[in-house]
């Protein structure tokens, strides 16, 4: 009977060390389509690769958050969820690993619109690594579109206190502070986020909305007006025109407020902030002339 186990193993082995093989070369071509951002192929050579029940706990759990992850970037968020779940009830993920998975889960949500479902996620992902840059600044993002605006204000200092130099992160934090109402402060950092990147044109529209919040909207109007002569098709020109706009509904520029309007609106279709002051001048508007 033993005679027989040695010889039947003698057999079986070469097959299952060539199974084991195949299952190392699918993780490594999954990897590989990853890097390549070819989600798809990656999701199934990961696919494949776990069907063969060869791979390990560590292996499987890795292979789960790495699928996850890839489910999260082609937004099949439910998917993400369910290979995540896996690999965190597993136990076996370092905190780098959870960090980056709970944060594309996140990222997911995020982009699927459901922030209140994605803030847990990155809170997860800071509690796994607390220096998380991309978690701070895509939470900081949620809290602000919720209007919760001092936990914005202060993931951006924190991310600013680890990137004292980051543009970006002056501009940031400058604009929460200006939701605060220091606008001191706002001051200081949007005028350094212009010093250290006087090429990124937005930030000199972060700059208006101060002029604005000051009252100074001869200020503002000019800087509106420099950045939209360089940048009229600038991904944030249909908020620019808008706060032109205004400005110039404030100062009784009508039709130029209603073509800031109309030019937001061609940008953005959809943007009811834009429609809804175009409304509310016209109807004023029509009001005006009725009693005149």
């Amino acid at each position: 009977m033993r005679r027989f186990l040695l010889i039947a193993a003698y057999l079986i082995l070469p097959f299952s060390i060539a199974a084991c093989s195949n299952a190392d070369e699918e993780l490594r071509a999954a990897e590989a389509a990853f890097e390549e951002k070819m989600f798809d192929e990656a999701i199934a050579f990961w696919t494949q690769a776990m069907a063969s029940e060869l791979l390990t706990r560590q292996q499987s759990a890795e292979t789960h958050a790495r699928r996850g992850m890839a489910y999260a970037l082609i937004g099949k968020c439910d998917d993400a969820a369910a290979d995540a779940k896996w690999a965190v009830d597993s136990d076996l993920l370092s905190s780098e690993q959870l960090a980056l998975m709970h944060y594309h889960q996140a990222q997911c949500l995020f982009d699927s619109g459901d922030f209140k479902k994605a803030l847990p996620l990155l809170e997860n992902a800071l509690k796994a690594k607390p220096n998380n840059a991309d978690a701070m600044v895509r939470k900081a993002a949620i809290h602000t579109s919720l209007r919760e605006y001092e936990k914005a204000y202060d993931l951006h200092k924190r991310y600013l206190s680890l990137h004292p130099e980051s543009a970006d992160a002056h501009n940031n934090l400058g604009s929460a502070a200006l939701m605060m109402g220091y606008n001191r402060e706002a001051d200081f950092h949007l005028n350094r986020a212009i010093e250290l990147a006087p090429e990124k044109i937005h930030f000199r529209a972060s700059r208006a909305g101060l002029f604005v919040k000051l009252g100074q909207y001869d200020l503002a109007r000019d800087e509106l007006n420099a950045v939209l002569e360089q940048a009229a098709d600038h991904p944030a020109a249909f908020e620019m025109y808008l706060t032109r706009g205004k400005i110039h509904a404030f100062q009784s520029r009508y039709d130029d407020a209603l073509s800031d309007y109309d030019r937001s609106l061609a940008l953005k279709p959809d943007y009811a902030p834009a429609r809804q002051a175009k409304e509310t001048l016209i109807a004023l508007l029509e009001i005006h002339e009725e009693h005149n």
